[in-house]
């Protein structure tokens, strides 16, 4: 546990991430429900040093530092706001993963949370499975994952990439301006997931995706369009409906990485 009154330091700009273990906050004024945080932490299996604070003032602090992987944040702390201490350290550029804790899911603005970047919300009295949950989901959405996207459009291409940018996920993303281009790239340099635009010219969306399974049987691959029906039932590939926003795709990501969906999505 990091000493009561001290922080690791860190620049405001970015997220300082410890070697060899997570940095975790838990912001929490009940100490029953901090105690059932603190077990499920200690059980999980990745190092965790953990810090713990109970009023509002001090979450803000601590959260202002950038210092912490990973914060548990109770709605009410005392008189004070959990999201509101948030909604303030996120205005300062921080970027810590945030789980909601709340003893009522009514208590709780969705909208508010997610605005604020929150990613989850667990309920009160905390369950080990769920703390446990919300860690599995932290390793695979800081992981960084490498995506190729093929269509022959620039333009959609260029908005595919900015909502990739907005993605909680980290990936980085190739392009290919069409299937030829795309399977050769992908023969090159294999991607984690492949997005294909269904229409295109010359070779479609389909039998390009028919190539790169030969090429790779185990890749995870989407296909892109307005109209879905034609592939809605072929097992092989995933669909997502065009226009997509960044929300859907991290839906789709969170499908293609095994991962249930978190009540904030």
């Amino acid at each position: 546990m990091i000493p009561d009154g001290k922080s690791a330091p860190a620049e405001a700009s970015d997220i300082v991430f410890v070697d060899g273990s997570w940095a975790i906050l838990i912001a929490e004024d009940n100490p029953g429900c901090r105690a059932r945080l603190e077990v499920a932490l200690a059980g999980y299996s990745y190092p965790i040093e953990v810090r713990i604070v109970s009023r509002g003032e001090d979450l803000l602090r601590e959260l202002a530092t950038n210092a912490y992987d990973l914060a548990f944040v109770d709605i009410a702390l005392g008189t004070s706001s959990g999201l509101d201490a948030v909604r303030a350290a996120r205005e300062q550029g921080m970027g810590t993963f945030v789980v909601v804790v709340s003893g009522s899911r009514t208590a709780l603005d969705r909208s508010e949370a997610r605005a604020l970047g929150a990613y989850d919300f667990i309920g009160k009295p905390v369950a080990t499975l769920d703390v446990h949950r919300a860690l599995d989901a932290f390793q695979k959405v800081r992981a960084r994952s490498s995506a190729l996207l093929i269509d022959d459009s620039g333009t959609a291409r260029r908005l595919m990439r900015r909502i990739f940018d907005r993605s909680i996920f980290r990936v980085d993303v190739a392009e290919a301006a069409d299937g030829v281009e795309g399977i050769e790239l992908f023969a090159r340099a294999p991607t984690d997931f492949v997005f294909i635009d269904l229409h295109m010219g010359g070779l479609d969306g389909l039998a390009t995706a028919r190539v790169i399974r030969a090429i790779s049987p185990d890749t995870k691959i989407v296909i892109i369009s307005a109209d879905v029906s034609r592939i809605v039932d072929d097992r092989r590939f995933s669909s997502l409906k065009k226009p997509f926003d960044a929300r859907q795709l991290d839906a789709m990501l969170h499908d293609l990485n095994g991962l249930p969906h978190p009540a904030l999505l």
